[in-house]
Order: structure tokens, then C-alpha cells, then sequence
């Protein structure tokens, strides 16, 4: 994925230890007691752990010496805890990453129904005076089907020291036949920097609520059709508004359980300083502007199947456009591949940049016990190629033989093949019963 705006992005995780019992990592994010909420954006400025900062150094992967995770259930308490050591590396542009012990600690208590507590503690450590630590705790409670509520608190520590390391979230959810409504608000303290997290943008309050009107119509054309208000609100802790988001949306579902959708954002953004999207300069001030998105995604369990989107408007002193489109096809029964293009326009008064984004997955399965798995990427913007083949042999019930192999290129290395890296793995769970 290219990223074309001022921002960190967050990019998923693809590597199997990692997404093996992940969702017992997550911080912050409760899952909803009911059915699912329209139009609601989830709490996107910051997440506590973030397993990509493990083994990856500056977009490039770091060797690990190894490692281990523990993950479990014990009555109404949940357990997992991860330990892993990485290599002393040194990078492209001669820096030296020292060898760096990274643990993670989830603990979390189920009560109700659908509701929990918890708590996370997280080390990366390198030397006696390296280290960054954090350590939170959060909830989420489920009064009734249709309402609930969740909350995060968390604090950085590192040998800087200072006190504004602080960083919280808490939001309400209303979900009912015909009516939707979230409310949001986040907190993050100008030195909170969790290294193995992810922080998009420090120092902001963030204030967010949706509201989704639903009509029910089940006839032969149409399932449903929703209309979608957003309004999304950030300052800085001095008050001085920075960004602020205007959505309206409409979206339908037919009875062939197609997706339609249209949006429209009105936008402002101010820079109290000068900035860059790559290398294209922007000056300090405020920015208004509005943009359109246009999506049709069909049914999923088709045999062929996929999804087209379409972006244009204002973005910043310029315009941008971007163009998506995907398509899953079951083969047969043994054979599925997803393939994927992306395009992005931005044109700006001091530059422009195009990024185009191709990518595919082919899965086939050998038997019921096993199959294999190719991912591949390629970025025209940053010239880079990534491949991922992964074969899982499940030798009992939950219990796994992983063979990985990945591999990614980088048309501005000088090195043989423009190789940036390459990984050969061997990972093996078991399950247990205590």
C-alpha cells in the first residue's frame, strides 16, 4: 500500500505467529453485543500493541533469534503472553539496530454477557537505559444488546521520563432495528509514543459521533437503505481546531445482497507548521475541501465476486482521485484467487504523485488437513515487491505446521536481485487441554 498523506498508516499484519489468537491482543476495541453498526468508525489514532513494530525496522524486517506465545482460556479468564528476541541489524542507511527483547502481557476477565475488563503490559528493551514500556488497561460493557459502552487508559514510559505520556479512549454505542448512534472521544498526550504500537498523529483530542437512520423494505429489489451523518472533530490541547470531517453517506443493500454506497465529506485541516506528503512541500495554514466516494461491493459467497470504488475531489491546495477494484473467483473447490488493483492521483500546486497498487492471493487446499498460500504486491511509488508462500499442515485439531517463506524487493537497492530481505520460517502450534 502506498501511503500518500502526512500520516503514519497502519498496515495489517500478514505474518502467522502474529495472527495466531491476535484478537486476544487487541486493546480497546470492544466487540459489539448486537449486530453490526452502520456507518460507525472505530477508534483510529492510536493502538497500544502493534505486532508489526516486532521484527520490522524502517519497513524492513529485522531477523528474530526466536521466540514464543502463550494464549489460553481458564474459566472466565483469558491469558496470552508473548516473548520474542531479535538480531543485531544493520539497515540501508547504516543504522544500527541492537539486539531487542520485546514482550507482551494480555490479561482479560470476561463478565455478563459479552462484556469484559483487562489489562496489557508491554517491554522492548535493548539495553539497560534502551527500553519503552506501557502499560493499560480497558473495558467494554454490554447493558443490553442494543447498548453498550468502552473505555481505554494507557501510559507510556521511557528514560526521557516526562508526565504527559497519556493516552485514552472511550466511547457508547446504540444499535437497533432502524437506528444507529456511536459517540467517541480520544485523548492523546503529546510524549505518548509506544514503540511497539502505533500512533497516527500525537497530541490531539478527537471527537466523533455517527448517527444511521435504517428503512427495512425486504421486497424483491431492495433489503434495505440507510442514511449516514458523521461529524468528526479534532484539536490540539491548546483548543486550536486542526481537523474537522463532515460525512454524509447513503448506502443500500439489494435482496441479491449487493452493496451500494455514496458519500460525500466536507473536510478542513489546518498545519500549524510546514509539512510534506513525500516529498511535495505544503505550507502552514488552513485547508477546506470536499471529496465524493462511490462503491459497489456484490455478494460475497458468489462463486465470483468482488468490488469497485471511486474517489475524486479536493485534498489539501490540490485535487486527488483514486480508483479500487478486487474480485474474488472460486476456481473449484479446491482452488480460490483474489486479485486486486489500486490507483491513486494526487495532484498538489507544488507536485504531484501517482501510486498504482497490484496485488493477488492464491489459495489452493491439497486436503481438508492441507493447503497453500501466495500473496504477492507490487508498488510502482516506492518500486517495491513483496511475496509471501505459506503451506499450513493441521496435524490434529487446532494444532498446526507452518512453512513460510517471504520475500521483498526494492527496485532502489543496489543489492543482487534488489533483494531487501528474505524470511524462511518453521513455526508449530499445539493445543492443549488444562
Amino acid at each position: 500500500m502506498a501511503n500518500l498523506t502526512r500520516f503514519n498508516i497502519n498496515l495489517p499484519e500478514k505474518r502467522e505467529f502474529f495472527l495466531e489468537s491476535s484478537g486476544l491482543f487487541n486493546f480497546g476495541t470492544g466487540v459489539k453485543a448486537g449486530g453490526s453498526l452502520v456507518g460507525a468508525r472505530g477508534q483510529r489514532e492510536f493502538k497500544l500493541f502493534e505486532s508489526r513494530t516486532i521484527g520490522i525496522q524502517q519497513e524492513r524486517k529485522v531477523p528474530l533469534w526466536g521466540g514464543a506465545k502463550l494464549a489460553g482460556r481458564a474459566g472466565k479468564f483469558s491469558l496470552g503472553v508473548m516473548n520474542l528476541q531479535s538480531k543485531r541489524t544493520t539497515l540501508d542507511d547504516s543504522t544500527i539496530v541492537p539486539s531487542t527483547n520485546f514482550t507482551a502481557a494480555r490479561l482479560r476477565r470476561d463478565f455478563l454477557t459479552n462484556s469484559y475488563v483487562g489489562m496489557m503490559l508491554l517491554n522492548r528493551q535493548s539495553g539497560d537505559d534502551l527500553y519503552s514500556r506501557a502499560v493499560g488497561a480497558d473495558c467494554f460493557v454490554a447493558f443490553s444488546p442494543e447498548f453498550s459502552v468502552n473505555g481505554a487508559a494507557a501510559r507510556t514510559f521511557n528514560p526521557d521520563g516526562g508526565s504527559r505520556q497519556w493516552a485514552g479512549d472511550a466511547g457508547l454505542m446504540l444499535n437497533m432495528e432502524w437506528i444507529d448512534f456511536t459517540a467517541r472521544y480520544t485523548h492523546l498526550d503529546s510524549l505518548f509514543d509506544p514503540e511497539m504500537g502505533f500512533v497516527r498523529r500525537g497530541n490531539i483530542r478527537s471527537y466523533d459521533g455517527t448517527l444511521a437512520l435504517t428503512k427495512w423494505i425486504n421486497n424483491d429489489a431492495l433489503k434495505s437503505v440507510s442514511v449516514i451523518g458523521d461529524n468528526e472533530y479534532k484539536t490540539d490541547h491548546h483548543g486550536i481546531l486542526l481537523y474537522r470531517e463532515n460525512r454524509y453517506k447513503m448506502e443500500s443493500t439489494l435482496a441479491s445482497e449487493d452493496y451500494f454506497s455514496y458519500s460525500i465529506h466536507r473536510l478542513h485541516e489546518y498545519l500549524p507548521f510546514k509539512d510534506f506528503i513525500r516529498n511535495i512541500p505544503l505550507s502552514a495554514g488552513g485547508y477546506t475541501g470536499t471529496h465524493q466516494h462511490l462503491t459497489f461491493t456484490s455478494y460475497r459467497a458468489r462463486k465470483f465476486s468482488g468490488s469497485v470504488s471511486y474517489r475524486w475531489g479536493d485534498k489539501l491546495d490540490g485535487k486527488t482521485r483514486t480508483f479500487s477494484v478486487s474480485n474474488r473467483t472460486q476456481i473449484s473447490n479446491n482452488l480460490n484467487i483474489d486479485l486486486s488493483y489500486r490507483r491513486e492521483e494526487l495532484n498538489l500546486i507544488r507536485g504531484s504523485v501517482d501510486a498504482n497498487v497490484i496485488g493477488g492471493r492464491f489459495t489452493y487446499s491439497f486436503t481438508t488437513e492441507l493447503f497453500a498460500k501466495y500473496y504477492f504486491q507490487w508498488n510502482d511509488a516506492d518500486q517495491r515487491f513483496s511475496s509471501n508462500l505459506l503451506v499450513d499442515y493441521i496435524f490434529r485439531p487446532r494444532c498446526h505446521l507452518y512453512f513460510v517463506f517471504n520475500e521483498n524487493r526494492d527496485r532502489s537497492l543496489a543489492t543482487d536481485g534488489h533483494v531487501r530481505d528474505r524470511l524462511l520460517l518453521l513455526k508449530m502450534t499445539y493445543l492443549w487441554s488444562v
